[in-house]
């Protein structure tokens, strides 16, 4: 979790969360300055860590194992997710799948949600938990949507959540502090197309028009509209879904791997580290300038 969070977790007193935020910084600042490497999952973090910091930042992403996440839906555990889930049969399924907590800004999957299933016949299915998930209960059921909304909590890998991401329609995201977001590579890699806010590292999974689409934060009707458009174009939806999967071999979890050990061996292999922790009169006064808040 990267400083920025703060705001969402901190009451919303005059200067407290820039405050938390600022702090934040300077103690990761400090933090890094300790370690020979800095590695990151995206290169959206890198560049903000670098410019934060100082330190140049290795980007090696997370991987997920495509095994386990991938099309196609079996049609009889299909049946068996829906039954278990209370979910009726051939209805059009809106997934979400995170923490349900202040920051992930779940209330706008639901208010885009609601706006969309206003004109369409869809369920949403939020698959989490959190301190979130009452109040969120309770937006749908002031929407009208009560009924159609179904929250069953966390739900393990063992538990069937690969066949949950199978069985859905879309995958929807609204979160603005994502670092690399994970649960975006397991729609991807299961053929789901995607309908995410264009924020922090999200565009790096999210290709707009291509695997998915992006909105700007903020505006529920846009992805309102994003979601209607993907339930209205099965067709559009399932070649979105095929460019996802694609795209998601790239993070398999077993090329993650070699990409860490790599880094690693390169690491054990430097010659003359502590005179390569040295830095110069320049360097250090970049830092400074840094630290100090006068550049970027």
């Amino acid at each position: 979790m990267l400083p920025w969070s703060a705001k969402y977790l901190l009451p919303d007193l005059p200067g407290l969360r820039s405050l938390a935020e600022t702090a934040g910084w300077m103690y990761l600042r400090l933090m890094v300055r300790k370690f020979t490497s800095v590695i990151t999952s995206t290169r959206t973090i890198s560049n903000v860590v670098t410019r934060r910091t100082g330190i140049q930042a290795e980007t090696i992403p997370c991987g997920i194992n495509t095994h386990t996440f991938h099309p196609p839906p079996s049609p009889d555990l299909e049946i068996a997710t829906r039954s278990r889930l209370n979910l009726p049969l051939n209805v059009p399924i809106i997934l979400h799948v995170g923490r349900l907590d202040p920051e992930k800004r779940v209330e706008q999957v639901v208010l885009a949600a609601a706006q969309a299933m206003n004109k369409l016949d869809a369920h949403l299915l939020i698959v989490g938990d959190g301190c979130e998930k009452p109040s969120l209960v309770q937006l749908c059921q002031s929407l009208g949507m009560g009924d159609r909304a179904h929250f069953p909590g966390y739900i393990s890998v063992e538990e069937g959540l690969p066949e949950i991401y199978r069985m859905a329609s879309l995958f929807v995201m609204t979160s603005e502090v994502e670092s690399q977001g994970i649960v975006l590579l397991e729609a991807a890699a299961s053929g789901l197309p995607i309908a995410a806010v264009n924020a922090t590292s999200i565009s790096e999974v999210v290709h707009d028009g291509i695997n998915g689409y992006l909105t700007v934060p903020g505006d529920v009707k846009a992805l309102a509209n994003a979601i209607a458009a993907l339930l209205q174009s099965p067709e559009k939806s399932r070649q979105m879904g095929r460019e996802g999967h694609k795209l998601a071999k790239n993070y398999d979890i077993q090329h993650t791997r070699i990409l860490h050990e790599q880094f690693y061996e390169r690491l054990i292999n430097r010659k003359h580290v502590p005179a390569a922790r040295k830095t110069t009169l320049h360097t250090r006064w970049k830092r400074l300038k840094i630290w100090m808040g006068f550049s970027e």
